[in-house]
């Protein structure tokens, strides 16, 4: 005769079942997506950061620098958005890994390879991972999937080093290839050349254009009060034109004299027809010359320690924008049913007494 044999209360009382452990889909081709997306975001990230060295950010606001700066930003905060998607969705370690310094190398599609380069790139993927190893300690801590909280986890630091990634390839461009001295030169010169523009401007208004002659500024500015000695038309056409070719006379001998004294002034050599905008580079480049000569290898270090340093004063802004636009894109993925959101139960531990 069989018996089956019961439990013990003693063994069973008291005891509940351990919630299990919630384990996240990880469908291979959205995994790829995602990794996809944060490899290209990267790129485009790069690109624009090209773009902006090689276009050169002036301290106007025209339209070409408005572009410039904005489409830098937005792909700055695109690149991070796609990142924290891929790093909150993605559990396994050795995809992130890969992802990390492939998104990473993007930036050799777009800048020689050097040593400093090779610092950039290191840094960045350290960034990566960095914040990759934040984003899942908080999410694990959270009861409540809160995107831009969670993509806010040490983002200050993940920005920094993505920032002096920036500045380490901006230095390498400058301060690598036999002409260094020469990208160091012509870069300080478009620089200098837009802010003494910006002066100008500020100063005379519409009569200052950048493409306009020398003598034409020379004429609008200085020499025009010259028809105001003479005196009005006398009624007398013979004695009228004689006035008219003087005054014209007066006007170019004038225009000759005030060049003559300003090029002098400024150590430097231009033509009546060339345009201000040539003339206001050759001053710019006449002082770089006098006064940055001895230190010229020293400024494309000074140059990306500057930009560094002026990038992370705003890093603030772009934090916030990136927590946006984090927010934003996670809840279009929810909206698209690309990612959904469960209700797991999870073993938490109280202290009494």
């Amino acid at each position: 005769m069989r018996v089956e044999q019961k439990e013990e209360p003693s063994l069973s009382a008291g005891k509940q079942k351990k919630p299990e452990k919630f384990v996240p889909a990880q469908p291979i081709g959205k995994v790829a997506t995602l990794m996809a997306l944060a490899v290209v975001a990267t790129a485009l990230f790069w690109l624009a950061w090209h773009n902006a060295l090689s276009t050169g950010i002036s301290l106007s606001g025209s339209t070409d620098n408005v572009i410039v700066v904005a489409s830098t930003l937005l792909a700055f905060c695109l690149m991070f958005c796609m990142l924290a998607a891929a790093e909150m969705l993605i559990t396994r370690k050795l995809l992130l890994f890969i992802m990390a310094f492939a998104a990473a190398g993007t930036m050799f599609v777009f800048f020689a390879v050097t040593q400093w380069s090779i610092v950039g790139f290191l840094l960045m993927s350290l960034g990566f991972l960095y914040w990759r190893h934040e984003i899942h300690a908080d999410a694990e801590t959270r009861t409540k999937f809160v995107p831009h909280r969670t993509v806010g986890s040490s983002l200050k630091t993940a920005v920094a080093l993505v920032l002096l990634a920036g500045s380490f390839v901006y230095y390498s461009s400058l301060s690598t290839g036999g002409d260094a001295a020469e990208k160091v030169t012509e870069s300080l010169v478009n620089t200098g050349t837009s802010v003494v523009e910006s002066v100008l401007r500020r100063t005379y208004g519409e009569q200052y254009d950048p493409m306009m002659e020398l003598d034409a500024f020379i004429m609008g500015v200085g020499v025009e009060g010259v028809e105001k000695l003479i005196p009005a038309e006398t009624g007398y056409e013979q004695i009228d034109a004689v006035i008219e070719e003087g005054i014209e006379t007066a006007k170019t001998e004038a225009v000759i004299e005030i060049r003559t004294e300003l090029l002098d002034t400024f150590g430097i050599a231009a033509e009546g027809d060339d345009s201000m905008r040539s003339v206001v580079s050759k001053v710019v480049l006449k002082n770089i010359e006098q006064y940055t000569e001895p230190y010229i290898k020293f400024v494309p270090a000074l140059m990306a320690i500057g930009l560094f340093l002026v990038l992370n004063i705003f890093s603030f802004i772009y934090r916030e924008l990136i927590k946006s636009f984090a927010y934003l894109v996670f809840n279009i993925l929810v909206w698209i049913k690309f990612i959904r959101i469960e209700k797991a139960h999870v073993e938490v531990e109280k202290v009494t007494l």
